[in-house]
């Protein structure tokens, strides 16, 4: 004899089975992707919500004479460049601050003018004076405000390169402050940076001998740079006037262009040879620049001729 089974006995069973068995091995393998994920984008979400921590102070000590400052600045951006020491200094635009990523901030060409607080720790046994240098010579506007003794205000230095030399620190091709900061003790500074050449924030601290010994380094170096190129210009001359032929007068035009635009960009030009020519600085750059590239198409074309 045979005997049949109902059919809900066997076959629609064991296809529920294996129905629910699929699901729940899909169950397995899709619930950790969907719990990974969602932590992702909860720690993404908190991470984009949670503002920056301000840069830590830079602590100062015996062992050390050169501090960079970039990594220890906190940068605020005043599109209008109408913000004052009261209002960068509140409550309101405290949390406003970002904390600098590079050694060197650079912010290329831009009309906004750019707040930077730091904040210095002096844990050395008996430095107090210190020299804060600006390492980019051509910032227009740069104002240091410093924190008064008392503790009730701000002590302000204007300077930069189309203000006279005579507000300067220390008569020297880059901006350099002299900062007193009390021994064993912790001070914050803010400085004020606007113009219009490029927005480089390029920030050293710097011991009183440490400085003067790599500024006689640099002097040095700069003072062949120029030597070298004061010296081909002068023997071209002489050949010029030798041989009357103009790819020497282009060559000397070029070199003499090289030597004013360079002069000009590092500071030397306005510290040391026009320090009183306030007027004639603003437009000293915009003319040698373009001046240094006729001058090198003159003289490759006479050349490639």
């Amino acid at each position: 004899m045979i005997y049949k089974l109902p059919e809900s006995f066997g076959l629609r069973q064991t296809g529920a089975v294996e129905v629910d068995a699929g699901v729940f091995k899909l169950k397995n393998k899709v619930l950790p992707l969907v719990l990974i994920l969602t932590f992702v984008l909860c720690g993404t979400a908190l991470a984009q919500t949670d503002d920056p921590p301000a840069a830590q102070p830079l602590i100062l000590n015996d062992e050390k004479q050169e501090y960079p400052l970039g990594l220890y600045l906190d940068i605020l951006e005043d599109p209008g460049g109408e913000l004052s020491i009261e209002d960068v200094t509140s409550q309101e635009f405290d949390a406003q601050f970002v904390p600098s990523q590079v050694a060197v901030p650079v912010f290329g060409f831009t009309d906004s003018a750019y707040w930077v607080r730091f904040r210095l720790d002096n844990e050395t046994a008996n430095t107090e004076h210190w020299l804060l240098e600006q390492g980019f010579a051509n910032t227009h506007y740069i104002d240091l405000y410093s924190p008064t003794p008392n503790g009730d205000g701000f002590d302000i230095k204007r300077t930069g390169v189309l203000r006279s030399v005579s507000t300067r620190d220390i008569a020297h091709p880059r901006i350099v402050f002299n900062l007193s900061i009390p021994i064993q003790s912790q001070s914050t500074y803010y400085l004020r940076f606007q113009g219009g050449s490029s927005m480089t924030l390029a920030l050293n601290l710097w011991t009183q001998a440490a400085f003067l010994s790599q500024a006689l380094i640099d002097q040095a170096f700069m003072g062949l740079f120029f030597g070298v190129l004061i010296g081909l210009l002068v023997y071209n001359l002489f050949l010029f006037f030798t041989l009357r032929e103009t790819i020497y007068l282009f060559f000397v035009i070029l070199l003499a262009s090289l030597v004013f635009e360079q002069a000009s960009y590092d500071g030397y030009l306005r510290v040391y040879l026009i320090p009183n020519l306030d007027i004639l600085v603003e437009y000293i750059e915009p003319v040698a620049f373009p001046f240094l590239i006729g001058s090198m198409v003159l003289f490759a074309d006479s050349f490639l001729e």
